[in-house]
């Protein structure tokens, strides 16, 4: 039996279980074993996840427990890395096996837009992280263990999507794929898509696509505690949404952030709105027009033709958590980019798709090879019947 070991630097929920391929390759016959290191890394967990879904997952929580998987790892097993691992985790995986890949499903754009603040998207994050010190040296010592140790095979999502990764070389397999809520909105609906024959019939609502970015828990981990300017920041978000419901005399839905739903304070947030209590995906591929930051939904936008309105925020821009990419967004997509502290006006021009950047977008970044059918297991199976390296 083949045998899959995913490393995850964050808590795996049930929805992760399917969008990163895990369920349908178990079901497809290879034993999938998740390796959880999120509290190893960065000394916290993830108290909101609960897996309802039975999941064979090994939470390493020190150093031993992570290193006594040599005795459970076989040379010709393969370990998928949903992220990049630390330098000096990255090198113990080689010592269990050099069957070692990395997905890039969740890719983000390569920031092109250099006209932020330097010390508030560059500097300002870095100083505002534990043990400075040893970051840095990490980050230095790093640039060389990946060249020394490159990944065998990566699992992208479009021709760029991978571009952005240390560990990537001339060497590297690549397995084309698609990206995560694509791959998962294919694989509930591939039966249903393969006979439908219209999109286009939408319902009108404006669509905000909410990060949960004052309470979310990669924010807390990245640049430290912003939850205490949560109020202002909501209160910015709520005005822009009721300003375009007038604009476009359209009501307004929000799709809560799925990791952080659970969380009660986030609930409070939201009371009295109209929420989507579906897949987010399912909520684009309805809407009339979408609004958010910098998420990872976009790849569905763009796949759907949706139209978008980017929103920059200070406390995203002044904090470091928005570095230019909402504004690359913008350029690759070619829709408006906007400020919830810069007057603006909604006009119906905000309806309108660029398809050639649309096209080359998800070219880039969502998917290199169309297709109404799941292929992300798929094809990681066909490679792995190929065999691995010695």
């Amino acid at each position: 039996m083949m045998k899959v070991w995913f490393f995850s630097v964050n808590r795996v929920s049930d929805r992760d279980y399917y969008r990163y391929g895990l369920y349908e390759l178990s079901l497809l016959g290879v034993k999938v074993i998740v390796v959880d290191v999120s509290t190893l890394i960065w000394c916290e967990s993830d108290e909101l996840i609960k897996n309802q879904v039975p999941i064979d997952i090994i939470y390493c929580n020190t150093i031993t427990d992570f290193e006594s998987l040599r005795f459970s790892i076989s040379k010709s097993d393969f370990i998928i890395c949903g992220g990049v691992l630390p330098p000096t985790f990255h090198k113990k995986i080689f010592d269990f096996t050099k069957n070692i890949g990395l997905q890039t499903l969740g890719a983000m754009p390569l920031i092109t837009n250099t006209e932020s603040n330097f010390f508030s998207s560059k500097l300002l994050p870095v100083l505002k992280r534990k043990k400075i010190v040893k970051k840095i040296i990490s980050k230095i010592y790093g640039r060389y263990l990946y060249k020394k140790l490159p990944y065998y095979f990566v699992m992208r999502s479009g021709v760029l999507s991978d571009k952005a990764y240390p560990g990537i070389d001339e060497k590297t397999k690549v397995i084309e794929c698609q990206s995560y809520d694509i791959y998962l909105y294919l694989l509930m609906n591939s039966e249903r898509l393969s006979t439908e024959t219209s999109g286009d019939n939408k319902e009108k609502y404006i669509l905000w696509i909410d990060q949960a970015i004052p309470y979310h828990t990669d924010t807390l981990k990245c640049n430290g505690d912003i939850s205490n300017n949560d109020e202002k920041y909501f209160e910015r978000i709520k005005s822009l949404l009721i300003k375009a419901s007038i604009s476009y005399n359209c009501k307004v839905k929000i799709s809560m952030h799925p990791r952080m739903i659970g969380y009660k304070k986030y609930q409070n947030v939201w009371e009295g709105w109209e929420v989507f209590l579906g897949e987010t995906i399912d909520a684009i591929r309805g809407a009339l027009i979408c609004m958010t930051h910098n998420s990872t939904a976009i790849h569905a936008v763009a796949h759907f033709k949706t139209p978008l309105i980017l929103v920059e925020d200070p406390l995203l821009t002044d904090n470091g958590y928005d570095n230019g990419l909402t504004k690359t967004f913008s350029e690759e997509l070619g829709c408006p980019c906007i400020s919830t502290s810069t007057p603006f006006t909604f006009s119906q021009s905000d309806f309108e798709i660029n398809p050639k950047k649309y096209n080359a977008y998800i070219d880039n970044y969502v998917t290199h090879m169309p297709s109404l059918k799941p292929l992300n297991a798929i094809n990681m199976i066909e490679f792995m019947k190929n065999g691995g390296r010695e």
